[in-house]
């Protein structure tokens, strides 16, 4: 009984193997369409299949396709392959974008590409960092206020696009599960309303939850909290003991990632040092995957210029006028606008992303 996490592990990357090498051929057919259109465009961008040994790969620095065991076919017997696209490293310094054509080209691509499709268990995800590379504990301390803050007022960003998408116009995070779109949420919980610890917390007991860590990854791990059940539980504890006698063995699993922000990548020794933003919705266009990406990398930019310490937490900050439990679509967008580019209006830049986004109608409370 002792071994069974492990083999369990060891037999799920096997079948993820597995099932990669049969998914091959697509990949390969999906490739040879894009990078075909690529070069008759002239762009510079080519796409290759994901392999172990592709440097492309392993240092993001080209777009890759790859197997997703997470992305389902419409039935059991769907012949459908789960494929994700991978980008490489892109830069927004707020003053320009590299980043915006190239994701053109590639949704381009992907569109003469016959046969790829979306659907609800699909998502979209943004890995950002620093220019410098790494993340300091004031700027996710910061970041982590902003993301609690202005929950709520996300909200209805989702429910446009769930409309989009046939479901339903309107989404409460406790409805009933039968009136919940089909997209799985439980992988993007939300990071205060659906977090085992914070959950229980008033808007001011949050903050100085996050004010009081000392480490990267304790706030990563309050962020990210772990919902354990007993089984859970139970793997937790002999995750521990395996460590204890072997350090090389798997670390307890001390943060989830499916929340709206995740921070487990800042985990020591972890590579990737980002902050993912999980929540939007599997796209098929390259205006909506800009969109979402803009807004991502324009709420980081905003969080991190926000300046608060631990001796203000308690009182509401004079940038921030409504009530934590009322902030709307209309304060987030006023919030936003620091971090645009110079010269750049809202409307210049999201276009009409938020158009009916309900502007000053507040949401109701997520607890």
């Amino acid at each position: 009984m002792e071994c069974l996490p492990s083999i369990h592990n060891a037999r799920k990357i096997l079948e993820e193997e597995q099932s990669a090498e049969t998914y091959y051929p697509v990949f390969k057919r999906i490739q040879d369409s894009m990078n075909k259109y690529l070069r008759k465009k002239g762009y510079p961008e080519q796409v290759e299949v994901y392999d172990k040994s592709s440097l492309r790969a392993r240092d993001y620095t080209g777009w890759v396709l790859k197997h997703d065991g997470s992305i389902a076919g419409k039935s059991h017997h769907d012949s459908t392959a789960p494929v994700e696209i991978v980008s490489p490293i892109l830069f927004d310094r707020g003053k320009e974008e590299n980043w915006n054509r190239p994701v053109r080209c590639i949704f381009q691509a992907l569109d003469d590409a016959d046969g790829v499709e979306t659907n609800d268990t699909c998502g979209t995800h943004f890995h950002l960092s620093p220019e410098s590379g790494a993340w300091t504990l004031e700027d996710l301390k910061q970041l982590s206020y902003c993301i609690l803050y202005f929950e709520q007022a996300f909200e209805p960003l989702y429910w446009k696009s769930f409309k989009e998408r046939g479901e339903r116009k309107t989404y409460e995070l406790h409805a009933p599960e039968t009136e919940k779109p089909s997209r799985r949420i439980e992988y993007v919980k939300a990071n205060w309303a659906q977090n085992r610890i914070l959950k229980d917390y008033s808007f001011e007991q949050a903050v100085d939850a996050i004010w009081e860590k000392k480490t990267i990854w304790a706030v990563a791990k309050l962020m990210n909290a772990v919902k354990y059940d007993e089984d859970h539980q139970n793997d937790y504890r002999h995750a521990n003991n395996q460590q204890a006698n072997n350090p090389q063995a798997p670390a307890p699993a001390d943060a989830d990632r499916n929340y709206a922000w995740n921070f487990e990548n800042l985990r020591t020794g972890n590579p990737k040092q980002t902050v993912e933003y999980r929540r939007p919705p599997g796209i098929q266009g390259a205006n909506a995957c800009i969109n979402w990406g803009r807004l991502a990398a324009t709420f980081v930019r905003a969080a991190t210029n926000v300046k608060a310490d631990a001796d203000e937490v308690s009182d509401t900050m004079t940038r921030f006028p409504i009530p934590p439990r009322h902030v709307n679509v209309g304060e987030l967008k006023e919030f936003l606008k620091p971090g645009l580019p110079p010269k750049t209006t809202f409307e210049d830049y999201f276009g009409d992303f938020f158009m009916g986004k309900l502007g000053n109608m507040k949401v109701d409370s997520l607890k």
